[in-house]
């Protein structure tokens, strides 16, 4: 008889940071189980886990989700506030 769901695949990323191996990035979701054991076994192996946020508020709660550094914004954006404020100091002139 079939069970009624698939098995769970091979997780390389999760078997590598048990092992204690050197890991360069990973993509997952904030919101799946596999966000808490990178978390865990980065802070057991003291290696460093980070993320891009967009806004400072996203920025706050990785912070607390226990990241251990976080990058608050994006060059796009960055260059898209900055344009936008020389654009409205320069309509206010006119």
């Amino acid at each position: 008889m079939n069970a009624p769901y698939s098995p769970l695949p091979n997780n390389p990323l999760r078997r590598d940071l048990l092992a204690g191996k050197r890991l360069i990035g990973c993509w997952a979701s904030l919101c799946s189980n596999i966000t808490t054991e990178i978390l865990q076994a980065a802070k057991k192996h003291g290696k460093a886990c980070g993320i891009l946020a967009p806004v400072e508020a996203d920025a706050r709660r990785y912070l607390e989700m226990g990241m251990t550094f976080v990058a608050v914004g994006g060059d796009t954006g960055l260059l898209r506030n900055a344009a936008r404020a020389l654009a409205q100091r320069f309509q206010a002139v006119t």
